[in-house]
């Protein structure tokens, strides 16, 4: 989950927040998934979620 060679690729449809054929350049890794999911649910993320939304 942590190791630094594995990616992942993350693909968002979200018409509210993304723009067509925007990208971002952030390198995430699968840990990131989960907070940016419950940022856009408008859901706090626990305090020992680690990693952050992106």
């Amino acid at each position: 989950m942590y190791e630094e060679s594995f990616r992942t690729p993350m693909l968002i449809q979200y018409p509210a927040l993304s723009h067509v054929k925007s990208t971002i350049d952030a390198k995430i890794v699968n840990a990131d998934i989960a907070p940016t999911r419950l940022e856009l649910a408008s859901i706090k993320k626990p305090k020992d979620m680690q990693r952050q939304s992106q």
